[in-house]
C-alpha cells in the first residue's frame, strides 16, 4: 500500500500518464472486472493495475496489447481516461473514453487529467476538460 499526501497525487498521476498508463474511474465493480479480464491477480500482468484512493478510487491501467485491443487504442488515438458505468440489470459496463489525438499537446492534457485525478480523490469530482 502506498500512502500519498494530496500534494503528491498529481505527480503520481502525471508520471503514470507519461509512461503508458491510463486512468480508470467510475462504478466500483469495474475495477474487479478489468483486473480479472486484463491484469489477472497472481500473474506478472497484475503489476499493470494499480488502485489509488478508497471511495472514491481511481485505477491506473498499463496499456498492454490486451488493453489497447479492448479499448481500440491506435497510434492516432491515445486513450487517457476511462469512465466506467454499470449497465442496469446487466453484468456489463459502458465506458466513456477520453483520448488524446495524435499530434496534440499531450503535456497539457496530461496535466489537466492529473489535476482531475487529485480533485476526484480529494473532492469527489472528476472533470478533466477544465
Amino acid at each position: 500500500m502506498i500512502l500519498l499526501g494530496t500534494d503528491q497525487i498529481e505527480d503520481v498521476a502525471l508520471d503514470k500518464l507519461k509512461t503508458g498508463w491510463a486512468v480508470l474511474y467510475g462504478h466500483p465493480d469495474v475495477f474487479r472486472f478489468l483486473e480479472y479480464s486484463l491484469y489477472k491477480p497472481g500473474t506478472n500482468a497484475n503489476a499493470g493495475f494499480e488502485l489509488l484512493g478508497f471511495l472514491p478510487t481511481v485505477a491506473f491501467c498499463k496499456k498492454t496489447p490486451r488493453f489497447r485491443k479492448m479499448f481500440k487504442e491506435t497510434d492516432d488515438r491515445t486513450v487517457t481516461v476511462l469512465q466506467a458505468f454499470k449497465v442496469d440489470n446487466s453484468e456489463g459496463f459502458a465506458f466513456h473514453i477520453l483520448e488524446v489525438p495524435k499530434d496534440s499537446d499531450n503535456e497539457a492534457r496530461y496535466n489537466k487529467v492529473a489535476q482531475a485525478v487529485r480533485n476526484y480523490l480529494v473532492n469527489g469530482e472528476f472533470v478533466p476538460h477544465r
